[in-house]
């Protein structure tokens, strides 16, 4: 249990800002991405990077009770990112972009991502 505590507060920070930003600068985020897309260095160090992370997270967390298995989740879920992007990427590429893509689209999942974290603070620091 102090492994999914340690986890889910790094996640709820890293939600809350990330959820934050796009509430606040949705137009950073916008341009961020569409820059990200020019540079296929840095699709690849993403995808990378999502897998390794996602990685440690099942090999190291891989509890399905209760609100720690979101966490286990969620590190599949950067598995399936990692790989997706490393060995498909101008499938996938095109998928996120089409997101980033609607206003309306970017502030719904800014305001998921800002609950989930609260969510995750909650039971992590509370």
């Amino acid at each position: 249990m102090e492994l999914s505590i340690f986890i889910a507060q790094l996640y709820a920070l890293g939600f809350l800002a990330l959820g934050l930003g796009m509430l606040l600068s949705p137009g950073y985020y916008k341009k961020s991405f569409q820059a990200m897309m020019k540079e296929p260095g840095l699709v690849l160090l993403g995808g990378m990077l999502a897998l390794l992370f996602g990685f440690l997270i099942v090999t190291r967390h891989n509890v399905w009770e209760g609100w720690p298995a979101l966490i286990t989740i969620f590190g599949w879920i950067a598995v399936l990112k990692g790989v997706s992007l490393i060995i498909f990427p101008g499938v996938s590429m095109p998928m996120f972009e089409s997101w980033f893509k609607n206003k309306t689209f970017l502030q719904a999942i800014g305001v998921g991502t800002i609950l989930f974290g609260a969510f995750l603070a909650y039971v992590s620091f509370f």
